[in-house]
């Protein structure tokens, strides 16, 4: 078994946590395969980003066509108004997209945050391997 699977594996919980465990025995090939696991997942990010994006949009766009069909109703208060706006059923269920897709993307940020994290272990042990074969 490799080093890089000697990790606790109560550390490791999916295929993510796999790539970003540093096996410092190999640290040429993880050096070499840095920059292509930097493009997978800032790439996934930004996909990820653009669609919650416009799963935002959309949110917005049926709250205003609830509003407006709602609007023409002249014995409703702008309280009452917005009221009825926010208990519509398709305005929750946007809503709760809306809330899982920016939860999707905060997890997205943390995943290529951890892989700049990596980055700066990487160039961190290639130092210190350096400096021990100049000692």
């Amino acid at each position: 078994m490799s080093s890089r699977f000697k990790r606790k594996r109560s550390l490791i919980t999916d295929e993510i946590d796999l790539e970003l465990v540093v096996d410092w025995e190999n640290l040429n090939e993880e050096l070499m395969n840095q920059p292509l696991l930097m493009r997978k997942w800032t790439k996934l990010k930004s996909e990820v980003t653009a669609k919650a994006k416009a799963i935002k949009e959309h949110q917005k766009r049926l709250e205003a066509s609830v509003r407006f069909e709602l609007a023409g109703d002249q014995k409703l208060k702008v309280k009452d108004l917005d009221a009825r706006v926010l208990l519509d059923e398709q305005v929750i269920e946007a809503q709760e997209e809306t809330i899982e897709a920016e939860r999707l993307q905060e997890e997205y940020e943390g995943i290529v945050r951890s892989f700049w994290q990596r980055h700066d272990t990487l160039k961190e042990l290639s130092a210190n391997r350096r400096k021990e074969v100049i000692d």
